[in-house]
């Protein structure tokens, strides 16, 4: 695992590292981010906003934190035996998770109460010493120390040589308080993310410890969100998917830090995130209504605090008053978006009228019964029987649920009035009722105030009067 790092470190002794890395060039910024990760991480936001609003308006933080991933078994001599005791492991094993939820209760605890966590050097030292709390470490591997030997798993060299981690630790916190991840355009969480994606990779590449560096990298990935108010359960979910997709994980961290590009880390991280947003997301909606219910329950209604019987009173004299002023409101939208329809309804009717006379040669198919001529008829029932359809049977009721009438003004069967009585009017009692005749003495339309008939027709308008009754 670990051998010593014969390498000569002239350039870090000036500050700068001995050697460069393809993966390790802090040339990243915010601002060159392509347009589909921009749109990407866009709708993770939405997602976030979406999940952040249950959690805050339904207190549904109360619940307990989605489960904690975790992966790796600590290195010490213990471990490495392969004689070791089985139960003996374990114990060091359980230490370890035991290590990994207490440093994520501190952050979160801080990060609760108000406080920015720190992203520094010695906050990972005294991480790294938290982790490894009680496990049995080698002599030459301390905690709280950058390592002193190079780290190799197989024939894969890991991480920096050791005489380079402290510049390039340095290197990344001031790159990661820079301007590297500001920008005036976007979200500041959605700048979080990203920094905390990066800054995770860029973490791990170094490898600046002999045992913990990814629980270490997730810890700094955490305090980046938290900082940024990204609530505990969202900030969990990037981890929770690194660990539950190790194989790939390492895929595409190795192929990141091997070319340097780090937009195919950046590309898995935010697949990931995407696919545990939307899960979280869909298991809040799934028990929502049970998580209302148990919140009700738990607070009672109001009433239960104790309301005095005149404050009821003044509260449902105000709501009377409320409601008698809202209701003829209402009442007065829905009759004027009624008329509306019909007189659109009316039109159609008429259209098809039209149409059906240039085809036929006459208004109607009507019936030898209908009565066509000066009575008022039921259009549905004049086109009831043989001949051609010409609207829809559904479409000849008005929006009050009333026939749409037809008839010939003054007998004569070139002419036609559609109409509608229209809603009903206090004034009258009822609906209007139409009536067309033709003195000699009428020169314009006329009709009582109040009604609100709605009518077509292909007759002169000065051949006609209204009347409401």
């Amino acid at each position: 695992m670990s051998e010593v790092c014969n390498e000569k470190a002239t350039g870090a002794q000036h500050g700068s590292p001995a050697r460069s890395y393809p993966g390790l060039d802090f040339k990243f910024n915010i601002n060159d981010l392509p347009r589909q990760y921009v749109d990407r991480l866009s709708k993770c936001i939405t997602s976030c906003e979406r999940i952040t609003s249950l959690l805050e308006r339904h207190r549904i933080s109360k619940r307990p934190m989605l489960h904690l991933s975790l992966w790796s078994d600590p290195i010490s001599p213990i471990w490495l035996d392969r004689n070791a005791d089985k139960a003996l492991k374990e114990k060091y094993r359980e230490t370890k998770v035991h290590n990994v939820t207490a440093i994520y209760n501190q952050i979160a605890a801080r990060a609760d109460a108000g406080e920015k966590i720190p992203i520094t050097i010695d906050e990972t030292f005294k991480w790294h010493q938290r982790l490894l709390l009680n496990i049995p470490q080698n002599a030459s591997m301390p905690s709280g120390q950058f390592r002193k030997s190079s780290m190799r798993i197989g024939d894969m060299s890991i991480g920096t040589c050791c005489k380079d981690v402290p510049v390039f630790m340095e290197l990344l916190f001031y790159w990661l308080d820079g301007p590297a991840f500001e920008s005036k355009k976007g979200s500041h969480v959605g700048h979080a993310f990203i920094k905390a994606i990066v800054a995770h990779m860029y973490f791990v590449s170094i490898h600046p410890f002999y045992d913990g560096n990814g629980s270490l990298a997730r810890f700094l990935q955490y305090s980046i969100l938290r900082n940024a108010g990204v609530p505990a359960q969202i900030a969990h979910l990037l981890g929770n998917y690194y660990n539950e997709n190790r194989e790939g994980y390492m895929i595409h961290m190795n192929a990141a830090r091997s070319s340097g590009d780090v937009m195919i880390f950046l590309n898995f991280a935010l697949n990931g995130l995407s696919l545990k947003l939307n899960a979280y997301l869909d298991e809040l909606l799934k028990d929502f209504p049970e998580t209302l219910y148990a919140q009700v329950k738990e607070e009672k209604f109001a009433f239960a605090k104790g309301f005095t019987i005149l404050e009821i009173l003044v509260v449902l004299a105000v709501l009377a008053i409320l409601i008698g002023m809202a209701v003829p409101r209402i009442k007065g939208m829905q009759d004027q978006a009624g008329i509306t329809r019909a007189k659109s309804e009316v039109r159609a009717i008429q259209a098809a009228l039209e149409s059906y006379k240039i085809n036929n040669g006459s208004y109607l198919p009507i019936r030898e019964d209908a009565g066509w001529g000066r009575g008022m008829g039921q259009l549905s029932d004049l086109l009831s029987g043989s001949g051609p359809q010409l609207i829809s049977t559904e479409n000849l009721k008005d929006p009050w649920g009333n026939d749409y009438m037809i008839f010939a003004p003054n007998n004569d069967p070139q002419y036609y009035v559609i109409y509608s009585s229209g809603p009903s009017n206090p004034n009258f009692g009822s609906r209007c009722n139409l009536e067309v005749d033709v003195p000699a003495t009428t020169t314009a339309l006329k009709h009582n105030t109040g009604c609100q008939c709605v009518f077509a027709t292909n007759a002169p308008l000065t051949s006609m009067v209204i009347r409401e009754y």
